[in-house]
């Protein structure tokens, strides 16, 4: 694993370099990339952020120039890809990596991302945005509010509101610090609060409605198949919190939602028994994750 320290010698032989984030970026992936960005350009480097489609609605507010890989090629040499266990996620093929330097930076701690030349992977960090806030501080570069606000995003959306057991005393220093250097909370939470329009929340309240518990293995899900969706209006982004929402009872051992949509099922999990790994589980159907929290994206073969 590369550490902190060997950081800018590796990004000192690039001039342009290239972030990816994953489909459909959550909270931690806009935020950690976009910070990831501002750090880049202040040690004079040339930055482009691609991501495989637009961001999720909640997120247009923080757009700064994100480019679809539908209609852009990546040409830089070095890649990061931030928040992102699984490279089919990334949108990117063989061609985009050819003969280039890919550099992982994760709290997830399994990655199925092959020929990684360098990785940042602490799976002990609450999210991507706390190991980017660790580099700022580790090389004393001043973190703008704008930048704060970027990490408060990441760091809010991955705990929950700061509510899973994630978050320990190294995490509330962060937020504290972050809040000292001009971030807004506020702005977090509103964008996390914009998957809560009327019709996710109607999508939610049936989902909800239909959750079903599995005694046996102490295992509480609820099924959204692409019927729903359409009658709700919604999308599979729609979907995004509820697994954490749900997330509340310690006597659950695990907490899912499953999407089905045409020959696809998509599944996040998570938990907080100590003795489970949903990551573990999340690899038998092609997935990644980490302890805690992981997901799927499986295919139903014709």
């Amino acid at each position: 694993m590369t550490s902190i320290a060997n950081f800018y010698k590796v990004i000192s032989s690039y001039e342009e370099i290239a972030i990816v984030v994953h489909k459909n970026p959550d909270g931690d992936a806009v935020g950690s990339s976009l910070a990831l960005k501002d750090l880049l350009k202040y040690f004079g480097k040339k930055v482009r952020i691609y991501s495989s489609g637009e961001l999720p609605e909640m997120f247009m507010i923080l757009r700064d120039g994100y480019m679809n890989l539908k209609n852009y090629s990546i040409f830089e040499k070095l890649i990061f890809i931030v928040d992102c266990a699984d490279f089919s996620l990334t949108g990117l093929n063989k061609d985009d990596i050819k003969n280039k330097i890919i550099f992982s930076v994760d709290h997830h701690n399994r990655t199925k991302i092959k020929n990684i030349s360098k990785y940042l992977i602490y799976s002990e960090k609450s999210s991507t945005s706390e190991i980017i806030y660790n580099i700022f501080k580790y090389f004393n570069v001043k973190i703008e509010s704008k930048t704060a606000d970027y990490l408060l995003l990441g760091i809010y959306s991955d705990t929950g509101g700061m509510l899973h057991s994630n978050v320990n005393i190294g995490t509330l220093e962060v937020v504290s610090n972050l809040l000292k250097y001009g971030g807004k909370l506020k702005l977090a939470m509103s964008c996390l609060k914009e998957r809560k329009k009327f019709k996710r929340v109607k999508l939610w309240g049936y989902a909800i409605e239909r959750l079903k518990f599995n005694q046996k293995y102490g295992i509480l899900y609820s099924v959204i198949s692409n019927t729903e969706l359409e009658k709700y209006g919604c999308s599979k982004e729609d979907v995004s919190g509820l697994v954490n929402f749900i997330n509340s009872d310690k006597n659950i051992n695990i907490f899912a939602v499953f999407i089905c949509q045409n020959n696809e099922i998509k599944g996040s999990m998570r938990t907080e028994n100590k003795l489970i790994d949903v990551g573990k589980i999340s690899e038998i159907f092609g997935g990644g994750g980490h302890k805690k929290a992981a997901g799927f994206m499986y295919k139903i073969e014709d």
